[in-house]
């Protein structure tokens, strides 16, 4: 445990001051999280994706919700500092790869190919019938004026993006993500260094879903692979730890959370 410790302590000193943002991506990362937010909010208006990349979440998003013939589509707005890949995300022209992120062939068959055309050599273009309820913009989650004066939505998505925020970035981010979260909505914010995920929840006071929290978790199949087949003092900074059951367990491993009772 002292080991550990140490090993951890390192390992931030180490990373702290080389976090990057990354733009890397792809469709259907984590299904079983996706199914379990449609489960908590089965008929969502709005969806938020912050951080949205070239637009994978987004259209993953809106696939789920098409295969669990969700009407009418809700409105789905991506939105990213990065003006590249949002006009990818909104050309919606991907390379066929990037529909199986994790190599294992399971999404290049099945019901969600139909929403997908070929195009261009090994591209594919994302079909009209999801890309219609998707739109990207440009906005950063650290831009309190701007996060202030989105409406709320029911859904609302920070994945993959806090972990290369400094602590006090991601306490004003969770800060800005809360507010825009509606009665009986649901803030997923996957992708965030465990222990500053169980303070700053806390902190902030909204609840942790613990529903398929274990295999949501270890759904993050690359990360987890990556703190797995790495030494901890060699380790990447967003490598995610193994779910234990510790004392704060469900602040610390869940990427799902609801408003308290009394905001809702």
């Amino acid at each position: 445990m002292i080991l550990t410790k140490l090993y951890g302590k390192a390992r931030r000193f180490l990373t702290r001051n080389r976090l990057r943002v990354s733009t890397t991506t792809g469709f259907f990362r984590n299904d079983v999280q996706m199914e379990t937010i449609i489960r908590l909010v089965p008929q969502p208006k709005t969806i938020y994706v912050f951080g949205c990349s070239d637009g994978c979440e987004s259209y993953s998003f809106a696939i789920h919700l098409r295969l669990h013939n969700v009407t009418p589509p809700p409105r789905i707005i991506g939105f990213d500092i990065n003006e590249e890949c949002i006009l990818k995300a909104r050309r919606g022209i991907y390379q066929r790869n990037q529909m199986d992120y994790y190599g294992t062939g399971e999404n290049l068959a099945g019901p969600k190919t139909q929403f997908f055309n070929r195009a261009d050599g090994t591209k594919v273009r994302v079909d009209d019938s999801i890309a219609s309820t998707c739109e990207f913009n440009l906005g950063s989650v650290l831009d309190e004026a701007f996060m202030a004066q989105l409406p709320k939505a029911d859904i609302v998505l920070c994945q993959n993006v806090l972990i290369h925020l400094s602590p006090e970035q991601n306490r004003i981010a969770l800060h800005n993500l809360k507010k825009l979260v509606a009665s009986r909505g649901v803030l997923a914010i996957g992708g965030m260094r465990p222990e500053l995920r169980s303070a700053l929840t806390n902190e902030a006071g909204i609840s942790p879903v613990v529903e398929d929290c274990r295999v949501i978790h270890d759904g993050w199949r690359e990360l987890r692979h990556w703190w797995e087949e790495s030494k901890p003092w060699a380790r990447e900074y967003f490598a995610l730890e193994r779910f234990e059951e510790t004392p704060d367990w469900p602040n610390r491993y869940s990427s799902i959370f609801r408003l308290p009772a009394g905001e809702q």
